[in-house]
């Protein structure tokens, strides 16, 4: 094998590596925008959650005490 055939072969495989790279960073780009919704989205539940939880605690309480 001559220094041009050993390039090319060289060269074809850093291609494909260098294209199997940019596909699994598209996906990884693509899978942590999901997660970042899901995230915010969970977040708002969850701070709902606990705005809720928080008046009805206040509400027990007032009618267990009678304040």
């Amino acid at each position: 094998m001559n220094d041009q055939e050993r390039w090319e072969q060289n060269h074809a495989e850093h291609t494909e590596y260098k294209d199997r790279i940019k596909g699994l960073e598209d996906r990884m780009a693509q899978h942590d925008l999901q997660y970042a919704v899901i995230n915010t989205k969970l977040t708002a539940i969850l701070w709902g959650v606990g705005v809720i939880g928080t008046a009805l605690i206040g509400v027990l309480v007032k009618i267990v005490f009678n304040v």
